[in-house]
């Protein structure tokens, strides 16, 4: 539990004391919980052509037959950047008095924070964003997370206008209202959870989809190599990010999401260098991990491991070297066929007598004469 010291600061036009207070809370690093008491108030009425400044009492029913509305401006930018998930505004009601029907705080938003040129009665005002009828003292909260979220990522400057009933209200601009159905405020207060933007731009896992990682994966990892045959010509990754919250993933330059497989990138024989490049929650924090993809050359090996015929046998046996071979057959046997089997799996194509096979299976019949008869085998 981490103690924050009180800040005061003197505004001297109203000659009205700020104070902010932080509540004694338990938090993560990344979540701030702030209560900011009284905020920049005021509460004017006219009496006697003089302005009365009403030091943060807000007085929901009507005073020297004018029409109150109280402001209450905060300015955020102290707990720096983030998402505001939770805004409450706490009002605390120390007297009341009911005519004929109880009261209502109605709290607004107002995007405009200078409110030099407005009286009390004007002053301007936005949406409706909470209200309470007002039934006894007590504290009353008041829901305002959505448009404190929405200027705080404006300016940081958040006004909210408190109003009483309507009824009261039109009432009073008629002339007409009774003094004693109001109430007044001892104090307000906003709360305000300021979550930040998460930094974390690392991957948890990083797939490819031919080869392996060298070394294998590790978060805090870096660089990487993978080998591919000749017979890879494309490659894609499945990134999977740290933070479900992060801002971007690209891998190769093309834009990808987390736990999905990339687009193909393209490779040429030798060293093929893809970046993939995450950026965080924050939108400013970025992670690189580069990987070098060695794709082999074409092979060279155009030699067999092994050549079977289904008649007779070869002489001299079979050898990878050895290139001229003797087979002797009966009479009787008009065909003879052949199990070629390449030494390179990537072999590009294997012909016997003229004819394609395939590697490790028995090739077409060639047809016997009496006599020599040749059958090359390539």
């Amino acid at each position: 539990m981490k103690q924050r010291k009180t800040k005061k600061i003197l505004f001297s036009r109203f000659l009205i004391l700020i104070t902010i207070f932080t509540l004694f809370s338990f938090y993560d690093s990344n979540t701030y919980a702030t209560t900011l008491n009284s905020g920049t108030y005021e509460c004017s009425t006219t009496v006697s052509g003089s302005t009365t400044v009403q030091n943060g009492y807000f007085y929901g029913g009507l005073s020297y037959g004018s029409l109150l509305r109280t402001r209450a401006k905060y300015d955020l930018s102290s707990l720096g950047s983030g998402t505001v998930t939770s805004a409450t505004l706490n009002i605390s009601v120390n007297d009341i008095t009911n005519d004929t029907t109880n009261p209502t705080i109605e709290v607004v938003g107002s995007t405009q924070d200078d409110f030099s040129s407005y009286t009390t009665s004007l002053l301007p005002i936005g949406s409706s964003l909470d209200s309470q009828l007002i039934s006894t003292t007590g504290n009353y909260s008041f829901d305002v997370t959505s448009f404190v979220e929405q200027e705080f990522q404006n300016d940081q400057v958040v006004t909210l206008v408190l109003k009483g009933t309507s009824d009261i209200e039109s009432n009073s601009a008629n002339g007409s209202y009774d003094s004693a159905a109001g109430f007044n405020t001892a104090s307000f207060s906003l709360d305000v959870t300021v979550t930040s933007a998460s930094s974390d731009a690392t991957l948890s896992n990083l797939v490819p989809n031919s080869g392996s990682l060298s070394p294998s994966f590790d978060s805090n990892t870096t660089s990487y190599t993978i080998n591919v045959p000749y017979s890879t010509t494309t490659i894609n990754f499945t990134p999977t990010a740290n933070d479900s919250n992060y801002t971007s993933i690209t891998v190769d330059g093309n834009n990808t999401t987390s736990g999905n497989a990339s687009s193909n990138t393209s490779l040429s024989v030798g060293n093929n260098n893809i970046d993939v490049v995450v950026t965080a929650e924050d939108g400013s924090t970025q992670k690189t991990y580069s990987v070098t993809v060695n794709r082999a050359a074409a092979s060279t090996d155009a030699t067999l491991s092994n050549l079977v015929p289904n008649y007779g046998s070869l002489s001299p046996t079979f050898s990878s070297s050895t290139t001229a071979y003797t087979i002797n057959v009966a009479n009787g046997i008009s065909a003879i066929n052949f199990t070629p089997t390449a030494n390179d799996s990537n072999y590009t194509s294997i012909t016997v007598d003229g004819n394609n096979t395939t590697s490790g299976f028995a090739s077409s019949n060639t047809s016997l004469s009496v006599g020599d008869n040749v059958v090359d085998v390539v």
